[in-house]
């Protein structure tokens, strides 16, 4: 540094007409050089402190201009601003006492004194906008800002289609990757602060610490806190800008992957009624008078996936247990149509909507697919709570005209090749593992409702147990594929912290009656217990975990007894995700039934595998897959993010949290 301040020219034009502050305030002379030789010499930082003070005094300047232009603006709303700013180096600016609030130590205002728009709604948060916190930076960088994007882009918006990508892009490159550029709206800063929470907790912690030299955790706490202050200083609580709720929403999208379920839950309700008070539950081309403005086809796409966005983060509280359907939102209460399956890039950004025609959507996979399948099955779930009287074969029918519709439409015509082949198999798999779910909970509810001591020999329900089982074991397969196949790491992140806990333990269930050991009992075996033994080692030890392990050891005890008994080494597996169970050609009803309980259970003088010390329990009135080791004790999700009902709400529990919260 002294080499550097040494070829500084000695001409004295080059001299200031004052003495730098740092030599006026030691009362040493000063050269009045750019830096002075005093300075140079103790190595002082006056440069660096220059300028932060001047990039401080433009964004303050911004904000007083914006300030002035707001309703309700004025001297409070300008200190509030200074106290939000993250840089000010000033103590709280607020503290409640005895019903009065104090500005400094002499001065005193009663709080209707001050405008209702300058007050912030972080309290909502446990997170006040003026605390001795606002001095931490908890903006990133403007230098990672365009790789937060990018991995938003990547790993997150597939889940959460609810901005507009190219409008987005166009914000951050005017703004050069500065969250608190002067010209953003409180609105937008929240927004671009919920996207980098959202991409950094898509990331694990090797991604982070190797990007960001810093740990995943204290990353997502520092962008949290800056999230919920935008949010509050955007005064969410009150707003109806479309902005603020796409911010609200992706917060809330996130926050059960960073251990935050029952906040998410708590604030849905918030967001659906933001959501009505700005009208995106009423379609934005549905009795639009004319004499209104003209939306455009961004505007009237985004507001639809917003709103069914909001529609599945408060779906969310039923699979937790904690809502009841009648208090969700129900399907007669809006009229916003489906987003149309186009990509970003495809909707005009400055070309008035048709007022009477959605936007042309194509056939194929586009970057709304998977949100578009969503939506369909969102209301195929609805459907299916409402006739869950109905007979098996309807129900079956109707899922299967379903799947028919979705995959016709949307995955007959997948990319082939590049990243798109990847993402367009992947969304095959995760629709594949919705409706085999669906089949095995169907299944499941009706085997349920029999009654205990009712025979179980007629062909109708063997060919039930045959379809739980095989479904079971689809719902097996497909899960160990989307946690194993290199080709999905970017989306895998959001079955972290999920575990098929009731379909294991079916399965493990079911193999434990089978009366012959066959090549699909040992490839069901196989992936049961691969599942099971990846679990981390902080979910070993709990009571679910406990449980499902001792069912696997009864399965582990009939396995080896049925391989000593037949004489024959272990059977070969059985490749394929589709398990039909075969069945010959030109038996009667009842033979097939029959041959397919063969795979599944045992006689109706059957008996459960006892280990050592364990005294043989018989079955009375025929063997039951789901009386003999009670569902219940794999039912409630605890290494999820929520827990599943008994009853006929685990539909939630078995599509939502499991197959990335669909």
């Amino acid at each position: 540094m002294a080499s550097s301040h040494s070829q500084a020219p000695d001409a004295d034009g080059d001299l200031k007409v004052w003495s730098c502050v740092t030599c006026r305030r030691r009362k040493v002379k000063c050269d009045r050089r750019d830096p002075c030789a005093n300075c140079a010499q103790r190595q002082a930082e006056l440069l660096g402190r220059l300028r932060r003070l001047e990039d401080l005094v433009a964004e303050l300047s911004g904000q007083l201009e914006d300030a002035g232009r707001a309703p309700g603006s004025g001297v409070q709303q300008v200190l509030s601003a200074v106290g939000s700013s993250g840089r000010s180096s000033e103590p709280a600016l607020t503290s409640a006492s005895a019903g009065r609030m104090s500005l400094t130590g002499t001065e005193e205002i009663y709080p209707e004194d001050v405008p209702v728009a300058a007050h912030c709604h972080g309290y909502v948060f446990g997170t006040p906008c003026a605390t001795a916190t606002q001095d931490e930076d908890l903006y990133p960088l403007p230098s990672q800002v365009p790789f937060l994007w990018k991995t938003y882009v990547d790993r997150v918006d597939p889940f959460i289609k609810i901005l507009h990508v190219p409008s987005v892009e166009a914000i951050i490159a005017l703004a050069k990757g500065k969250l608190s550029y002067h010209g953003h709206g409180a609105g937008t800063e929240a927004l671009l602060f919920a996207v980098c929470l959202t991409a950094v907790a898509s990331l694990d912690a090797d991604e982070v610490s190797d990007g960001f030299r810093v740990s995943r955790g204290e990353l997502v706490t520092r962008l949290r806190l800056g999230t919920e202050r935008a949010l509050g200083l955007a005064r969410f609580a009150t707003t109806r800008d479309v902005t603020v709720v796409q911010a609200l929403a992706i917060y809330l999208f996130i926050l059960p992957h960073i251990g935050e379920a029952q906040l998410a839950f708590n604030l849905a309700g918030v967001l659906v009624k933001l959501a009505t008070s700005a009208g995106l539950h009423k379609d934005p081309l549905d009795g639009t008078s004319p004499d209104s403005p003209a939306l455009t086809d961004v505007a009237v796409e985004t507001r639809r996936r917003l709103w069914w966005h909001i529609v599945f983060l408060d779906s969310r509280g039923q699979a937790s247990g904690m809502l009841d359907t009648g208090l969700t939102i129900s399907e007669d209460s809006f009229t916003t149509r489906i987003p149309s399956n186009a990509d970003d890039q495809a909707l005009a950004a400055d070309i008035p909507a048709a007022r009477t025609e959605a936007v042309a959507g194509k056939r194929g996979v586009t970057q709304s697919t998977l949100s578009i399948i969503r939506c369909h099955i969102w209301r195929l779930r609805t459907l299916l709570r409402r006739s869950r009287d109905q007979p098996l074969e309807s129900q079956l029918q109707r899922v299967l005209g379903a799947r028919g519709e979705i995959e016709g439409t949307f995955l007959s015509e997948p990319t082939t090749t590049g990243a798109g082949a990847a993402y367009s198999s992947f969304l095959s798999a995760i629709t594949g593992l919705f409706f085999a779910k669906i089949e095995a909970e169907i299944c499941r509810q009706h085997l349920l409702r029999r009654q205990v001591g009712q025979p179980d020999l007629n062909p109708e329900s063997l060919l039930i147990h045959s379809r739980f089982f095989a479904a079971s074991v689809s719902v097996l397969e497909t899960t160990r594929d989307l946690c194993s196949n290199p080709a999905w790491h970017s989306w895998r992140w959001q079955l972290q912290g999920s575990f098929p806990w009731r379909v294991v333990g079916s399965v493990f269930a079911q193999l434990c009656r089978m009366p012959s050991w066959t090549p699909v009992s040992e490839r069901a075996w196989g992936l049961a217990r691969e599942l099971l033994d990846g679990l981390p080692d902080g979910s070993k030890g709990q009571d679910m975990w406990r449980r499902l392990d001792e069912l696997a050891e009864r399965a582990g005890v009939h396995r080896r007894r049925q391989m000593q008994m037949e004489h024959r080494p272990l059977a070969a597996p059985v490749t394929g995700s589709e398990w039909e169970l075969v069945v010959p050609q030109g038996e009667s009803e009842m033979e097939k039934g029959a041959s397919a309980m063969n795979y599944i259970v045992a006689s109706q003088e059957g008996t459960l595998p006892r280990l050592d010390n364990e005294p043989q329990a018989s079955l009375v009135g025929g063997p039951d897959v789901l009386t003999g080791t009670p569902a219940t004790d794999w039912e409630p999700d605890i290494y999820a993010v929520d827990e599943s009902l008994a009853g006929w709400l685990d539909w939630d529990d078995l599509v939502d949290m499991d197959m990335l919260i669909l």
